[in-house]
């Protein structure tokens, strides 16, 4: 029985993820209307790094045009937004999604945000919903 749990302890360990990113919709306010006519919905995104310092490059997709914004995090010089994690932390980060208003779903629609590690190409995606605000 020793034997059985310790072997099914090491599969766990050895098979485990060494990232995983959340996301969490921030509620007051639920979305901002931009002047252009264009909708922001702002998130706090956690990334979780169970291994060495790693680099990840933060993307979303699941609205056409839709930028990705993240606070005190400029774009790259190929426009990839790189976040830093040290060695076995948590980053927690305050993002943006930006959708113009020509591109402006007409209802609630599913949008995800994906965190690939640079070194590696190991990705890590969360789920949550993009509000459309209330023009339509």
């Amino acid at each position: 029985a020793i034997a059985i749990v310790g072997g099914i302890m090491l599969y766990a360990l050895l098979t485990r993820s060494t990232m995983s990113v959340n996301v969490l919709h921030e509620r007051n306010p639920l979305f901002v209307q931009l002047a252009d006519g264009g909708v922001r919905n702002d998130y706090t995104v956690r990334i979780l790094n169970k291994g060495g310092a790693r680099s990840f490059a933060l993307e979303t997709s699941g609205v056409p045009g839709a930028l990705l914004h993240i606070a005190g995090v400029e774009p790259s010089a190929g426009g990839r937004l790189i976040v830093d994690v040290g060695q076995d932390q948590t980053r927690e980060l305050r993002a943006s999604v930006q959708v113009p208003g020509n591109r402006v779903p007409p209802g609630a629609v599913d949008i995800e945000i994906k965190a690939t590690e640079t070194a590696t190409g190991q990705t890590a995606t969360a789920r949550d919903h993009f509000v459309p605000g209330s023009q339509r």
